[in-house]
């Protein structure tokens, strides 16, 4: 993600100007931070589970079966109700802490949803 905006790819430096970042680092930069994100829900068990190499051997009844909640839902839940509590992981901003937090709530939404549709 921080190479694409570094090199223009598909016009993201253009985009990320047209929403207010002059600096091409810090978009590039913000850019790589929300990629790191995106993906967070997947770590989740219930998704995790969704699918066995066939030459595990998994006991029966060792697989549980958890609601058919999206990874993406997930994704935004642990944010939301638990990581977005810690400033140092929010991404580096000029941004007062509590601006920061205001913006991010906005972002990480599309972020983690499934290719920017929200949870």
């Amino acid at each position: 993600g921080y190479l694409m905006v570094k090199s223009n790819c598909f016009g993201l430096t253009d985009y990320f100007r047209q929403l207010g970042f002059a600096d091409t680092e810090q978009a590039a930069q913000f850019f790589a931070w929300l990629l790191c994100w995106h993906d967070t829900g997947k770590f989740a068990r219930s998704f995790q589970q969704l699918y066995l190499h066939p030459q595990l051997k998994v006991p029966e009844g060792a697989r549980k079966n958890y609601e058919k909640i999206s990874h993406s839902t997930l994704g935004y839940w642990l944010w939301h109700h638990y990581l977005s509590e810690y400033e140092e992981l929010l991404p580096s901003s000029s941004l007062s802490p509590r601006k920061l937090k205001r913006v991010m709530e906005m972002w990480m939404p599309m972020t983690t949803g499934h290719h920017g549709r929200p949870p």
